[in-house]
This record gives structure tokens, sequence and C-alpha cells, in this order.
């Protein structure tokens, strides 16, 4: 188990180490984890985007559908 911060509200979360992902408790925002393509750094991103800009190597990633 670990201690996430969800991205959006800042509250911390209890979530299990094998989960892939999870809705946050205080803001109910859905929350994947996702590993870049490019540099392979994992991160959370919100469930409803598109792509998203990898805070590691600053590259843009499309996210499957």
């Amino acid at each position: 188990m670990a201690y996430l911060t969800c991205p959006w509200c800042l509250t911390p979360q209890l979530i299990a180490d094998e989960a892939a992902e999870y809705a946050c408790y205080t803001c109910a925002a859905e929350i994947r984890f996702f590993q870049c393509p490019n540099c392979s750094t994992v991160q959370s991103v919100n469930k409803r985007w598109r792509a998203f800009t990898c805070a590691s190597c600053n590259a843009k990633v499309d996210l499957p559908h």
C-alpha cells in the first residue's frame, strides 16, 4: 500500500501497490497510471485525457482509448 497524492485536489490516497487506476476519495477524479514510452517514467493521468506531456522528458504522449 502506498499513499499517493491526487493530482487534482492534493489529498493523500491509500492505493494498493498493484492498482492500475483509482478514483480519488475526495474529488472523485478518475486517475490511472501510464508509463511514458520514451523514458519509462510512470505518471498519474486523468482517465478523460487523450494525451499528456511527460513530466520527465517533455514528450507528448497520446493515450490509447
